[in-house]
């Protein structure tokens, strides 16, 4: 069984992040701009379920079946010994091509 994840809502919070303003420049954040900002060039499980608005074991669980979310985020998976991380830029294009 597949678990339906709510993409109108990350659709949303990225558009919302689009709009933010960068206080050092004037200008506006894209939502990669602000991800990087944020987290840095890797996120951990529990900030990509952060993102996501999901628990972090609930998003450990959906990564390990074969879902749309797991199809879409295992490509940006780098492994660090035993931990698990995820690309900043690949998590913001394969959730914002939805």
């Amino acid at each position: 069984m597949t678990a339906a994840y709510n993409y109108s809502k990350i659709r949303s919070t990225a558009t919302n992040m689009v709009t933010m303003t960068n206080d050092q420049y004037g200008d506006l954040m894209t939502a990669e701009e602000y991800l990087l900002d944020r987290f840095g060039p890797l996120m951990s499980m529990a900030q990509v379920a952060d993102l996501l608005d999901r628990s972090p074991d609930g998003f450990r669980v959906a990564m390990y079946t074969d879902s749309d979310l797991s199809r879409k985020l295992k490509p940006t998976v780098v492994r660090v010994g035993r931990r698990v991380f995820f690309r900043t830029i690949q998590v913001n294009d394969a959730l914002g091509r939805r």
